[in-house]
């Protein structure tokens, strides 16, 4: 699982996503998806293989 410490690393991505809607990249052998959705509440969804690990949401 990934700790607060490497969700902070991510929060440079977190902005990127804002522009791109979506976005999937692996980091520390996780699968990380971003994305927005209609009501531009924003989610990092963190998976492995064997399903969602973590989902977090923003409200922007």
């Amino acid at each position: 699982m990934l700790n607060n410490r490497q969700l902070l690393i991510l929060h440079p991505i977190l902005n990127y996503a804002l522009y791109n809607k979506h976005f999937v990249l692996f980091y520390c052998k996780h699968k990380v998806e971003v994305y927005l959705n209609i009501k531009s509440q924003f989610y990092l969804k963190i998976s492995k293989e064997c399903g969602i690990e973590k989902k977090i949401k923003f409200n922007i």
